[in-house]
């Protein structure tokens, strides 16, 4: 009789237990810490900067219309120039106490700073409120004009910046009054430092440390939220966002990274003053009659490139 073959069946190795690493108290929860590496790293600010020139150099026709228009509404409307008529009378008074290469370039620079802070202070207010609205529906004309060009749709005409970038305009006003409760802390800090250095309240230099930390850490306090909410002020400009829903994403969307985007952020302001004293100097030494001109469009011009860099970075924050 044939022998039976006996099959032998092999047992699978059971799988071993996934041990579950618990939370280390001194580094916080495990499930934060895998979120925060998840994170691809965001480019340096040059680099952004370099992508925010590259990105206006290849739309060029279309980012130079949106400047030209919001230039000639704004000399027409709010009256830019009247703050700086003065400018050759002010050159001739700081000429009087000093000549020089070096003198005239510290001139230069002051009176640079006088017309930064003339074209936001010296405005009528049916002047300042028309600034307001055209600053509103140029912001989303520019946000709506960079989303169709990272989507890489062809824009026909600068009209549909106006015509189709105007739907979100009640959700961006609600993100926006948020924006400027944010900005509240700076604006106390600064407004209690003016008073206690123009009424001589802090006489010793500790005192006058302790009121500038003060200033300083309010300031820092408004750039930390501002961190959140200003990309609210582009994610509520997409269809069917709520301003809620604005703030909730921007806040997912920065967590664990404030700290590098605050760098970047500061790094803008900074440039834009830098380059702005670059172009402006010369013309106001040696050209001054043009240099109020020059300085409107010149305000115009960073204010798209401003807004091409916030929007850089959001996207690199996606």
């Amino acid at each position: 009789m044939a022998e039976t073959p006996t099959i032998t069946r092999l047992s699978a190795p059971k799988p071993k237990a996934k041990k579950v690493k618990k939370p280390d108290p001194k580094h916080g929860p495990v499930s934060l810490k895998l979120e925060s590496e998840a994170h691809e790293p965001i480019p340096t600010a040059p680099k952004l900067l370099l992508r925010t020139l590259r990105l206006i150099r290849d739309n060029w026709k279309i980012m130079l219309g949106l400047a030209l228009i919001y230039l000639v509404l704004n000399l027409l409307l709010v009256q830019g120039l009247s703050a700086a008529s003065n400018l050759e009378t002010a050159k001739s008074s700081l000429d009087a106490f000093g000549q020089g290469a070096a003198n005239n370039v510290a001139n230069g620079i002051t009176l640079y700073t006088s017309l930064i802070g003339a074209s936001g202070t010296n405005i009528a207010p049916t002047a300042g409120a028309y600034q307001f609205l055209l600053a509103l529906i140029m912001t989303l004309a520019i946000i709506w004009s960079l989303r169709q060009i990272y989507a890489k749709r062809v824009i026909n005409s600068i009209k549909d910046a106006f015509y189709y970038g105007m739907y979100p305009l009640i959700p961006f006003f609600f993100v926006l009054l948020v924006v400027l409760m944010h900005l509240l802390p700076f604006a106390l800090g600064a407004v209690l430092y003016g008073i206690v250095m123009a009424n001589g309240i802090a006489t010793t230099f500790i005192e006058q440390s302790l009121f500038l930390l003060v200033f300083l850490g309010l300031g820092f306090l408004s750039l930390y939220l501002l961190c959140s909410s200003a990309f609210a002020l582009y994610i509520v400009t997409l269809p069917e966002m709520t301003p809620m829903g604005a703030l909730r994403s921007a806040r997912d969307l920065v967590a664990y990274r404030r700290w590098s985007i605050m760098r970047k952020v500061i790094f803008l302001p900074f440039v834009l003053l830098v380059i702005g004293a670059i172009i402006m100097v010369p013309f106001i030494l040696f050209a001054t009659i043009a240099a109020p001109w020059i300085f409107a469009a010149l305000v115009t011009l960073l204010i798209v490139v401003a807004h091409s860099y916030m929007y850089t970075l959001y996207r690199a924050l996606l």
